[in-house]
């Protein structure tokens, strides 16, 4: 969890507690009954909108803290997990 605004491999996961990418994935979705990876997004974007909510931070800004590589991909994902844009998201819940 301190680790979740910078890039995360599988590999690297799996490896820190001593199982195969392959493994670690069955693992995790048979416990969660999600991805890592869904996880991961699922996490990234709630802190989204915590800094979207609570700062005035450019949302390209807030896309790099969160972990998201790709301003595109993360109002993509933002957008099909929330069913609006970050943009409108923080017009409708911010303060800024």
């Amino acid at each position: 969890m301190k680790n979740f605004n910078r890039d995360i491999s599988l590999t690297e996961v799996a490896d820190l507690i001593f199982m195969t990418r392959t493994s670690f994935c069955r693992f995790f979705l048979d416990r969660t009954k999600r991805t890592f990876s869904d996880f991961l997004i699922d996490f990234r974007i709630n802190h989204a909108k915590k800094l979207l909510k609570e700062t005035d931070k450019k949302i390209s800004n807030i896309s790099d803290l969160c972990g998201f590589n790709n301003l595109s991909f993360f109002n993509k994902k933002f957008k099909e997990k929330l069913e609006e844009t970050p943009k409108n998201y923080r017009k409708s819940n911010g303060i800024y």
